[in-house]
């Protein structure tokens, strides 16, 4: 693990099952509202570490990757929602429209998009970005960095939390 500054934090995980836990112990944080954007090719590990989120948060439903639906909605016993958007197939503006993105933006959900860097214009500054890279078949190396107050203190949480 390196703390590469007060906002950015790497490590690596060593197997799917760590990547999870991760995920978990990051889903244990999350407050309404919150935007986390998860980067990285295909097989990263962004589907096993979203999968962590929702169990570490409380979703009822399994987490699964939106990848053909764009959008799945979790849901907390306490009433809270966390949704997930996939944005690698959106094609244009009306495929992000149909998102409900800015809705989903001023709402009081939380929010997991993964392929971020097709919406980057759409999206606010204050954020927490995870890039995920494929080291080998079982490694995987994870760069979170916060961007604004809420998130700086949730990654120092985090940090706290996982190591």
């Amino acid at each position: 693990m390196a703390i590469l500054d007060r906002n950015t934090l790497d490590f690596t995980s060593h197997s799917p099952s760590q990547t999870w836990r991760y995920g978990m112990r990051l889903g244990q944080l999350i407050q309404p509202g919150d935007l986390f954007c998860l980067h990285g090719e295909m097989g990263a590990g962004k589907t096993t570490f979203t999968s962590g989120i929702g169990r570490g948060w409380g979703a009822i439903e399994t987490v699964t990757s939106p990848t053909y639906v764009l959008v799945n909605e979790y849901h907390h016993p306490n009433g809270n929602e966390l949704h997930h958007i996939d944005s690698y197939r959106l094609a244009d503006t009306l495929d992000i429209e149909s998102t409900g993105l800015e809705e989903r933006l001023e709402s009081n959900v939380a929010l997991i998009i993964e392929w971020p860097e097709f919406l980057m214009n759409y999206l606010p500054e204050e954020r927490l970005f995870i890039e995920m890279l494929y080291e080998d078949e079982e490694k995987r190396r994870i760069r979170m960095h916060a961007t604004g107050e809420r998130y700086e203190k949730l990654l120092e949480t985090f940090t706290g939390a996982a190591f």
